[in-house]
């Protein structure tokens, strides 16, 4: 093996004899091993391939795997030499090169499978996410942001909503969800999906909560002393209120059109 840059290749078939590159990724081999050379790449120069891509590769001048002569068998095993090589994505049509017989080089892909993206949160895997937000919101406040992992390359996943909302989006950079309208109280569903280059998907649900900032609140007089009664809307005039007096007694009526019955009160 010589010294140089070694750029390793997946090329993938398109029809009859014409290939297309479909990646390749640069090795800068910088030592002269005797036996053999194990090369760690980085996360983002991952190699991604189908079923029946072909591995290839191009070097500078010098030749830089090594090879032994094997018998030359007219039909049997070869590879293909090829005058030149396009930009990742191009198409080649390899009948344009010569067919060489006779050599056995010292390059082979340990292959592993691909692993399926997932949502985490405080560092453990989750298929939800909850949040809860109050309706006086501003346009464009970031509700919650999910993060995404994968085993094998975290650096080409796509995520993206696949709910349709008129009161949130979501950032496929950031990974956030933010509101873009001005919210109701209520409850809301949002779908979001992660994929990696290899077509697998994972699915994360968010359950987002608007409450009311400012709950409808009335003064009365109960016992003669002002009273804050917060009411809790039921159908008809059926209404549940909690009645704070000062800071050291909560009470809790029933009132229908409101009846004068009060039971004992609650001391907290």
């Amino acid at each position: 093996m010589n010294k140089g840059t070694l750029w390793l290749q997946v090329w993938r078939h398109h029809k009859v004899m014409n290939y297309r590159l479909v990646q390749e990724t640069p090795v800068h081999v910088t030592k002269v091993p005797t036996l053999e050379q194990m090369t760690s790449i980085t996360t983002q120069d991952i190699i991604h391939f189908d079923k029946g891509d072909v591995i290839g590769w191009k070097s500078e001048a010098n030749e830089i795997i090594p090879f032994r002569s094997s018998p030359v068998i007219v039909g049997g095993r070869g590879f293909w030499r090829l005058g030149s090589v396009p930009d990742p994505g191009g198409l080649v049509d390899w009948g344009q090169g010569e067919f060489v017989y006779g050599r056995q080089y010292a390059v082979s892909a340990i292959i592993a499978h691909n692993s399926c993206p997932y949502f985490v949160r405080d560092g453990q895997m989750v298929t939800s996410y909850t949040v809860v937000i109050d309706d006086a919101a501003d346009l464009f406040t970031p509700v919650i942001t999910v993060s995404v992992k994968d085993n094998d390359d975290n650096s080409t996943l796509r995520v993206s909503m696949e709910t349709e909302s008129i009161y949130f989006k979501f950032n496929d950079t950031s990974y956030k969800v933010y509101t873009v309208n001005w919210l109701r109280v209520g409850h809301y569903s949002l779908l979001i999906e992660a994929t990696d280059p290899c077509g697998q998907s994972a699915l994360a649900q968010v359950f987002i909560t608007v409450v009311d900032k400012n709950p409808t609140t009335t003064q009365e007089m109960f016992l003669g002393k002002p009273a804050i009664v917060w009411r809790v809307g039921l159908p008809l005039s059926l209404g549940l209120s909690v009645i704070c007096l000062g800071s050291i007694s909560l009470y809790a009526c029933i009132q229908w059109k409101r009846g004068p019955n009060f039971p004992a009160s609650l001391n907290l």
